[in-house]
This record gives C-alpha cells, sequence and structure tokens, in this order.
C-alpha cells in the first residue's frame, strides 16, 4: 500500500506518519486508501497547505466514519462488538450485510476471518460501552 502511495504522490506531500495513518485507517482496502489520500490532500489545499498534516487526515477519516455511521443500524453494533471479538465468519444475512457495507472485512491470511473496519471501530466502541 505504501508503493500505491508512492507511485501517486510524492513522500514529501505527507506529514510524518500521515501516509501510514491513512494505511491503517483503510483497512487494507486500496478504494478506501485511494480515497482517504484523496480526501485528506484535498482538505491540505483547501488550507492552502502543501502538506496533508494530521488534521487533513483526521477530516478524511472522519467523513468515511460518518458514512458508516448513517449506514448502521442500531442492532449492527453489538454484533460488530461480537465479530471484532470472535473475528468469525458466516453465511447469516446480518454479516453479509455487514460485509457489503464494508462496515465488517474479509482478510484471507492464516485462514478466512473477518474484523471491524478501523475507521467504524471507534463507533462499535463507543456504542456498546457497559
Amino acid at each position: 500500500m505504501r508503493l500505491a502511495i508512492a507511485r501517486r504522490a510524492q513522500s514529501d506531500l505527507f506529514e510524518a506518519g500521515i501516509a501510514d495513518k491513512l494505511i491503517s485507517a483503510s483497512g487494507g482496502v486500496m478504494r478506501y486508501l485511494i480515497g482517504l489520500v484523496q480526501e485528506a490532500a484535498l482538505n491540505a489545499s483547501g488550507r492552502g497547505a502543501m502538506r496533508i498534516e494530521d488534521r487533513d487526515a483526521e477530516r478524511a477519516i472522519s467523513e468515511v466514519r460518518k458514512d458508516f455511521e448513517a449506514a448502521l443500524h442500531s442492532d449492527d453494533y453489538p454484533y460488530l462488538a461480537r465479530r471484532h471479538e470472535d473475528h468469525l465468519l458466516s453465511s447469516d444475512d446480518q454479516l453479509q450485510g455487514l460485509l457489503r457495507l464494508r462496515a465488517l472485512l474479509e482478510y484471507e491470511n492464516g485462514g478466512t476471518w473477518c474484523e471491524v473496519h478501523p475507521v467504524a471501530l471507534p463507533l462499535v466502541e463507543r456504542r456498546n460501552k457497559p
């Protein structure tokens, strides 16, 4: 993913650590990475800045988080919390819907498993506080 960024942007476009922050926030999904970098660059440009700073990345991440918040139903949050704990995949309708929404991401390294999208995880944690 770093290579994808390097092919599309000069390394000095990013404040230290920001490219890695955006990579982590993408959940390993190229579409999200490109969108996050693009949004962060637009945020920096809008400020008249020549580099993407943390505030630009955070604003881009926040926009994706708002999209998840708008799309998720209240009963999705406990379900996502359980999948965050056990990482189990199944064929049930709710899981399949969350995979299509990309609130859950499927991974295949070392076996097939799932995880809550890193941008959606703070929403899940906030909604499932005891």
